[in-house]
């Protein structure tokens, strides 16, 4: 199974009925990206329930003044079946600027496409957010 995807599909779905919290079973790769999208202030904060090993996260989503969701757009770009590796240079803006990528790179975990073109390395195409 695709977990980032199961992750992406939960947030968007959560958002679309206006959920105050979604909940998701825990991977180490589940909670890194949550940390990720939690630094770039697309979620409210997240916590861990349950107990080893059947253990969950419940995701506080963010939402504006007008309770539209901050996130507008995400999706899965490089999936199971199909890799997408890239060099920071062929990496095109997302959305004018107004998005981020996201990449999973080997040493820096998963890390927005400003991120990368600081460290001057590129990766994995995970997602793309807006």
């Amino acid at each position: 199974t695709d977990r980032i995807a199961d992750v992406f599909t939960r947030l968007r779905n959560g958002q679309r009925y206006r959920l105050d919290s979604c909940r998701m079973m825990k991977t180490n790769m589940t909670v890194d990206l949550l940390k990720f999208l939690l630094s770039e202030g697309y979620i409210r904060g997240f916590e861990i329930l349950g107990q080893e090993p059947r253990q969950e996260v419940r995701v506080f989503l963010k939402y504006d003044e007008n309770y539209k969701g901050v996130i507008h757009k995400i999706r899965r770009v490089s999936k199971p079946s199909r890799r997408i590796f890239v060099s920071i240079k062929d990496l095109p803006p997302s959305h004018h600027g107004l998005g981020c990528w996201i990449l999973r790179t080997g040493t820096a975990g998963f890390v927005s496409d400003a991120t990368a073109r600081r460290l001057n390395t590129g990766g994995e195409v995970v997602g793309e957010v807006f």
